[in-house]
């Protein structure tokens, strides 16, 4: 409001408002609100930058995603591939800037089930955030996590699994190695070296994936009867008891709610690792 009355409704310096403004709106679940203010602040953009500018490319990414939770997948696509386009011309292919359309763009693929463009997209984030953040890194664990689901979708079950294994470890690195995420891990592995005929290597997995599952249990179930109190440090009780472990992976559930909060990360200005509310853009005064 403050803008609007200083600059006026069209003024480039209320299009960074209107950006935020609508992701918020996102935020609240008001999707078609957020559309519509998104929907302004590119025309502001494009008419005050250009259509090439690299400006423009931050609003065509959340106006596709917006796009996207509107079930208007072609949409969606034009603008984050379009958005793809620019982020590339500007910073070159390398960059993390690219990461808010990679992420967006692999994850529409898959809804169009277009797996192969999937991968591709995906082989590309994971070797931009390998570079900008290093191989160990969390968000890297969940790019691999991703990948290999895509190359299981393929039946290219060899490098699923190889992606699986190292994801792992870096995802034990970050939560320890008997929380609950591991064993869903553990047990989407054995499934697939089940795939494999790899026996022995399968059981290992899903009886050390039952041994967390049973670990988290009987902690919740002393919790229930008062009968612990968790110490400082300890691993906090599950939310609700484990499914079996080969449930789990079977229901692929695993693949989409550890993409999703990389997705997260990576809508936010800037790529992973940097904080802030997810796709806030500064609302200083205007640019010279």
């Amino acid at each position: 409001a403050i803008n609007d009355q200083e600059y006026g409704p069209d003024h480039r310096a209320v299009a960074n408002t209107l950006l935020n403004l609508g992701n918020v709106y996102g935020c609240l679940g008001d999707v078609e609100r957020k559309r519509d203010l998104l929907v302004r602040s590119l025309r502001i953009k494009q008419r005050e930058y250009g259509l090439e500018h690299v400006e423009v490319s931050k609003a065509l990414v959340s106006l596709g995603n917006a796009y996207g939770d509107l079930g208007m997948l072609e949409e969606q696509r034009d603008l984050l591939e379009r958005a793809l386009r620019i982020q590339r011309r500007h910073f070159g292919p390398g960059h993390r800037e690219l990461l808010s359309s990679l992420t967006g763009l692999s994850t529409l693929y898959d809804r169009l089930g277009d797996i192969p463009r999937k991968r591709d997209l995906l082989e590309q984030s994971l070797r931009i955030m390998e570079t900008s953040f290093g191989c160990e890194h969390y968000n890297v664990g969940i790019i691999l996590a991703a990948l290999a689901e895509a190359h299981g979708q393929l039946g290219e079950l060899e490098r699923k699994v190889e992606l699986l294994e190292r994801s792992l470890c870096i995802i034990e690195k970050k939560f320890g190695p008997e929380h609950s995420n591991i064993a869903v891990y553990l047990a989407e592995i054995a499934q697939t070296y089940d795939r494999l005929g790899r026996t022995e290597r399968r059981d290992e997995l899903i009886r050390r994936a039952k041994e967390i599952e049973e670990l988290h249990q009987r902690r919740q179930e002393a919790a229930r009867v008062g009968e612990e109190r968790p110490s400082r440090g300890a691993l906090p009780a599950a939310v609700g008891p484990l499914p079996e472990a080969v449930a789990i992976a079977s229901s692929r559930r695993w693949a989409p709610l550890l993409w999703a909060s990389c997705r997260r990360r990576c809508s936010r200005r800037g790529g992973p690792g940097r904080g802030g509310p997810v796709g806030i853009a500064p609302t200083g005064p205007p640019l010279a």
